[in-house]
Order: structure tokens, then C-alpha cells, then sequence
């Protein structure tokens, strides 16, 4: 503790102690830059992202919802929308899940509004395509995804050196020697 004294060196007041405080910290701020269009002599593109935030992270993330084709006329020739959804994980019964205020352990449910449940995933490529005769031309491609397999949660240790999945049970991230 500190002892302070409530007067300019009074001999009469007394000395009050006060606990140590931290006088120093350290905050990290980022700012993240995103592309958002490239332009040259013959158009430009357009990267627009989606209005609603990713369930999948706890920052303020968009995904890429459009890109957008404009000649050099900046006449847009083509749009492509990508059309995403959510991989959701199975629960977790690791302690930095449960609840231990109880004496049965509390699980995460899978359908839990978590960012550490949910991957974003592509489920599908629009394209609107504006062909020379002007008439618009619409194609798509979309993706399964074989989810025989659930993915577990995002802080799994169930993963290889690199942060694939492997369904190992590791109890640690740092690899044997």
C-alpha cells in the first residue's frame, strides 16, 4: 500500500494508506482496411459487403455479398452474389464450456446463439451476366457439403498443425516431441 498525506507536509494530519493501483496498462486497437474496389483503364469492381454482421465472430464482420463488374462506360456487365449460410457444430462437454455452478454440467447447446458454434459457409454463386445482344443471362453454381461429419466447436483442440480438423481428442494444442 501507498500512504498519502492529506496536507502539504502537515505534521498534525495523519497518513491514510490506499491500496496499490495499477497506474500502467497496455490496449491493442485495431483497424482493419478492406478492400472494397478496383478500378482501371478498362472498368471496375466492386466488392459490396452483405448489411448484417457474421454470427460467426464476435467482431463487427460483413461477409462479401456482391461483386459488381462495370466497364469502362461504368455500365455494370456483371454481378456476382454469393449466398452464404451457417455451419453449426455439435455441443461441447470440454470444462471451458460447462457451467460449473452446478453439480451436473451445463452443456452448450448446438443451436446456442454462439460465434463458436457457427463457420460460415458458401452455399451458392449467382451470376447475372449482361451479354453483348443487353439481354441479362443468369447462371449459378451451388455447394454441398458433406456434413456426415459435424465440425467440432471453434476451440477445439481436435486439430493437426496447421487448425484442420482431425478428431484426435487432443487434450493440448501444442504437439508432442
Amino acid at each position: 500500500s501507498v500512504i498519502l498525506r492529506s496536507g502539504p507536509d502537515n505534521p498534525n494530519t495523519k497518513p491514510r494508506e490506499y491500496p496499490k493501483r495499477i497506474t500502467t496498462y497496455t490496449t491493442t486497437q485495431r483497424k482493419e482496411t478492406y478492400l472494397d474496389s478496383i478500378i482501371t483503364s478498362q472498368g471496375s469492381i466492386k466488392l459490396v459487403k452483405s448489411n448484417v454482421l457474421r454470427q460467426d465472430t464476435q467482431s463487427d464482420k460483413y461477409a462479401l455479398q456482391y461483386i459488381r463488374v462495370f466497364d469502362a462506360n461504368n455500365q455494370l456487365t456483371k454481378e456476382v452474389e454469393l449466398v452464404h449460410d451457417y455451419l453449426i457444430s455439435d455441443p461441447s462437454d470440454e470444462s471451458q464450456f460447462t457451467a460449473s455452478f452446478t453439480t451436473a454440467p451445463v452443456y452448450i447447446d448446438p443451436n446456442t446463439d454462439s460465434f463458436l458454434n457457427k463457420r460460415l459457409r458458401l452455399r451458392e454463386v449467382r451470376f447475372n451476366e449482361v451479354v453483348s445482344s443487353g439481354t441479362p443471362e443468369y447462371y449459378n453454381y451451388a455447394f454441398d457439403y458433406n456434413e456426415n461429419v459435424k465440425l467440432p466447436h471453434k476451440r477445439s483442440y481436435d486439430q493437426d498443425h496447421w487448425g484442420y480438423y482431425n478428431a484426435y481428442n487432443n487434450t493440448t494444442l501444442i504437439p508432442p516431441f
